[in-house]
This record gives C-alpha cells, structure tokens and sequence, in this order.
C-alpha cells in the first residue's frame, strides 16, 4: 500500500511529538514497516541536511560603509 504524503508527515510529526508506533499505524492505517521506513528515511534527510550546513562556509560580510 503507497502511503501518502500527507499521511508521511503525520507519521513524522506524531513520531517527534512522542507517539507510539503502534498508535501511529492504527490511527492512520499504514504498516509497521511503513512507518519505519518512513521515519528512518527522515532520519537519514535530516542528518545530510546537517553535515551539508556544518561543512558549508561561514562568511562574514564586510559592512558595506
């Protein structure tokens, strides 16, 4: 069963607010497995979202006058 996207952040979202997994499957009706992956695969985006920021470069802008 294809899980929506409105149904993916709703497992995302009651998963950092502290929900249980299995509440979160029977409420909106995917899988264990679904949420899972779902949670894992944000998981994963969140922290390549970090690295890139902390390996970007800080600049400081020189004031302009």
């Amino acid at each position: 069963m294809a899980v929506t996207k409105s149904k993916a952040e709703m497992v995302v979202t009651w998963h950092e607010r502290g929900v249980d997994i299995e509440t979160t499957c029977r409420m909106l009706g995917v899988t264990p497995q679904e949420a899972s992956a779902i949670i894992r695969q944000h998981a994963a985006e969140r922290e390549r979202r970090e690295r890139a920021e902390r390996m970007r470069p800080k600049f400081i802008e020189p004031p302009m006058f």
